[in-house]
């Protein structure tokens, strides 16, 4: 029974062409080369709710608009304009998705990023078949968090 647990990965291998992504492909969603979940997480002082609010007002100061989530779900995704890439013909949109956990006590929350960039190589001829990829800059991730943490440090009215 060992050969047909090989047959899915061999189909995907015989189905993905020349492509030399097929092992980040079968990885899953993140590439290698992508940020550690250390540089990715950032603990705050405040309970999910009120990271969470946070969060979404840090979105605006990173050009990104609000699309999915609350604080129940304890997710939150934001995503951004498509803009014109390098290539002509080309477009790229940007997005991020946040999570929330807060701490047994209620008093802190771990908020954990993912942030993509889609890729659309002609998107005049192929709309919707862009490519996602992490984003691995670090400084992106805290400078998000740095936003974030900005937004918690604001006296409340």
């Amino acid at each position: 029974m060992k050969p047909l647990r090989a047959w899915p990965v061999l189909a995907l291998i015989l189905f993905a062409g020349c492509s030399t992504d097929v092992l980040e492909t079968v990885k899953g969603p993140m590439p290698l080369g992508a940020p550690e979940p250390s540089q990715t997480e950032q603990t705050f002082a405040a309970d999910p709710a009120t990271t969470y609010a946070a969060a979404k007002a840090a979105l605006k100061q990173v050009g990104l608009r609000y699309t999915h989530g609350g604080p129940a779900q304890g997710v939150l995704e934001g995503i951004s304009d498509v803009t014109a890439a390098e290539l002509p013909g080309s477009a790229h949109q940007y997005t991020l998705k946040a999570r929330f956990e807060g701490s047994l006590d209620g008093k802190s929350t771990v908020m954990t990023l993912q942030m993509t960039e889609v890729l659309e190589d002609d998107s005049l001829h192929h709309q919707g078949e862009g490519t996602e990829n992490v984003l691995r800059d670090p400084a992106l991730y805290q400078a998000f968090f740095s936003y974030v943490q900005q937004q918690l440090s604001r006296p409340t009215p």
